[in-house]
């Protein structure tokens, strides 16, 4: 249906989010015959306010927005804003929700989708749904789960999104600064830590933007995927080489059991050795696993 002439051609959506949730939540949304401006998650608000009063939209909607602290809260009081967040509300708020749950050894990662009052500082609950973590997701294998998921509640809940006419069964007070501050990038290993506390942070940051960093004889090393080859504790050095494989992975010891590295790449060309040491970056206490401050509701 042409969006100029169809049933619901006077709905203008502005879609702001990564490729990936953005191109399903736009394809959806234009075979309902609504005119969709999509955007990228990195925009700018200007660029967002510019967009959103030249097509006067009647409804933004965004997917994990976490500069919801720079929003100008008198530009966007007129219009309907719904955020579908990969994590469970009020306690996985801010960035990188789904990092933060493997991190955490969730079991299960919530997704919600909620409203955004800016001019009365709280957002509404509309829909939650849950999906379970499994021990070999990695953040993107469970964004890209939640990410159908968060299409289908948007489908479910159409009728009212098109007709400006959501409705919420909960509200949470929030103070938009605390959206995303206070969440460090924790993607340095500690060998201290157990195999499976690396193991999770290394899953976590998977993505080939990320991957858990560490260095070998002052050359860096990114790692995007391991397994932990062995719950038992050998008796030297933590972030030691144990074993190189046929397949050039790498067996190290860690603070308690064995992690095999199975993709990597070393930023110098060199051969790790039996013997060789990683570099443990003790600074790192996996602050991912104290959730967000809630603010009171």
């Amino acid at each position: 249906m042409d969006s100029s002439s169809g049933k619901y051609s006077k709905c203008r959506f502005v879609v702001i989010a990564d490729s990936f949730s953005r191109d399903l939540l736009r394809k959806y949304l234009e075979s309902q015959g609504l005119l969709v401006i999509a955007l990228d998650s990195g925009t700018p608000w200007t660029e967002i306010i510019k967009k959103v009063k030249l097509h006067h939209a009647t409804s933004l909607v965004t997917v994990n927005c976490s500069h919801i602290n720079s929003a100008p809260k008198n530009e966007l009081n007129d219009i309907q804003w719904l955020n579908l967040h990969f994590g469970k509300l009020p306690d996985y708020k801010g960035k990188m929700p789904v990092q933060r749950a493997i991190l955490n050894g969730e079991m299960e990662i919530g997704i919600t989708l909620h409203t955004i009052d800016m001019a009365k500082s709280c957002i509404g609950i509309v829909d939650v749904a849950t999906t379970p973590i499994f021990r070999e997701d990695t953040a993107a294998s469970l964004y890209s789960r939640c990410s159908e998921i968060a299409e289908r509640m948007i489908k479910k809940h159409s009728y009212s999104l098109i007709n400006c006419a959501i409705l919420e069964s909960q509200r949470i007070a929030f103070e938009s600064r605390n959206w995303s501050e206070g969440i460090p990038l924790p993607d340095r290993i500690n060998w201290e830590k157990t195999a499976h506390n690396i193991y999770n942070l290394i899953r976590a940051f998977n993505l080939p933007a990320y991957g858990a960093k560490s260095s070998l004889r002052g050359a860096g090393i990114t790692i995007w995927s391991s397994e932990i080859a062995s719950p038992f504790n050998p008796e030297v050095s933590p972030g030691m080489i144990l074993d190189i494989g046929e397949d050039m992975h790498l067996e190290v010891a860690t603070g308690s059991g064995i992690l095999r590295l199975l993709d990597f790449a070393f930023d110098e060309d060199i051969k790790p050795s039996p013997g060789d040491c990683f570099s443990s970056d003790k600074d790192y206490f996996s602050p991912f696993n104290e959730r967000i401050p809630v603010c009171a509701n």
